[in-house]
């Protein structure tokens, strides 16, 4: 695996923040920023599956990882909150949410044809 800076500009402070991902072997196809600005959704993808992370960003710590087998997943994206998120890809969407913010994320449904 490879570890990939990610920076965020801040244009009302000017300041940069880097964070570093260290699940994707290939690079990261996808960032989505959750509705608070809290957290960080990636999605990568290597040869056999695709993983998806959820970092608190500022604070540089990974939060949730999960490892989808198969290729085929095109983008992610936080819902209405931050607790939950969806992937989605050639006939097929899953989604993971939690009920508080302290509980882990959980795989809820998904469908595929």
């Amino acid at each position: 695996f490879l570890s990939l800076p990610i920076n965020s500009f801040s244009l009302i402070s000017e300041l940069t923040t880097s964070i570093y991902v260290y699940l994707f072997q290939d690079g990261v196809s996808t960032l989505s920023f959750s509705p608070s600005g809290e957290l960080l959704l990636t999605m990568g993808n290597n040869e056999m599956n695709s993983t998806i992370g959820v970092y608190k960003w500022r604070e540089r710590r990974l939060l949730f990882t999960a490892t989808l087998p198969g290729l085929g997943f095109y983008d992610c994206s936080f819902l209405s909150s931050d607790n939950s998120f969806g992937i989605y890809g050639k006939d097929l969407v899953h989604f993971w949410t939690k009920s508080e913010s302290h509980e882990p994320y959980r795989h809820c449904r998904g469908s595929t044809n």
